[in-house]
């Protein structure tokens, strides 16, 4: 469990650091484009995606009636806020491509229809219990149809590279880089989920 504590400090960490930049594009710096402002709400919802898994860390295994209530949500709203961070993402690529091309708008309903699909399948899961469910206990485990979501987050996560791709051309090499190290760790993340399979829950 110390593993557990010692990722959740490093989650506040990352809830300050980017409240704060957030912070800093609403109120100081003049945000004069659309990049800037999804850029501004990007930094709030990883903030609360950061603060909800947080919440998660701290009551699971709790029996207590407050720990099962902050478990459940926070584990709804986690995995619910995560796609909505990659949809700002997407958002943002195109904000600041500047891109009005067919293709890019397709690309980008491609994304948000694809999500909005993964997004209904994490609510019916919940009730359903096909990708986990909560024990008496207050412990989370994985059920077989896990390997879906996770299917699910990489075909988001192939959409959001192909529209990095697509917008190119607009887009300088710094940019091209940032965007592209954005995307990588989670890719990393998804395939290391994946691969090891679910044997130890």
């Amino acid at each position: 469990m110390a593993i557990e504590y010692l990722l959740a400090a490093f989650e506040i960490w990352g809830i300050l650091i980017c409240s704060g930049i957030g912070i800093y594009f609403f109120v100081v710096r003049k945000i004069n484009n659309r990049a800037d402002i999804v850029m501004c709400i990007m930094q709030f919802v990883t903030a609360a995606t950061l603060t909800f898994d947080v919440g998660v860390v701290i009551s699971e295994g709790v029996d207590e009636p407050w720990a099962k209530i902050v478990f459940k949500g926070s584990m709804i709203a986690t995995m619910l806020l995560q796609y909505l961070m990659v949809a700002l993402f997407v958002g943002f690529i195109k904000y600041l491509a500047r891109a009005g091309k067919t293709s890019t708008v397709i690309a980008t309903f491609t994304y948000y229809f694809a999500a909005g699909c993964a997004i209904v399948s994490i609510i019916s899961a919940k009730y359903t219990n096909w990708y986990y469910f909560i024990d008496e206990e207050n412990v989370y485990h994985r059920m077989p149809y896990y390997n879906v979501a996770l299917i699910l987050i990489a075909v988001l996560y192939i959409l959001v590279i192909t529209q990095i791709i697509v917008c190119a051309k607009r887009l300088l090499i710094k940019q091209i880089i940032s965007l592209f190290l954005y995307v990588t760790i989670p890719v990393i993340m998804v395939g290391r989920e994946f691969w090891s399979g679910i044997d130890q829950w």
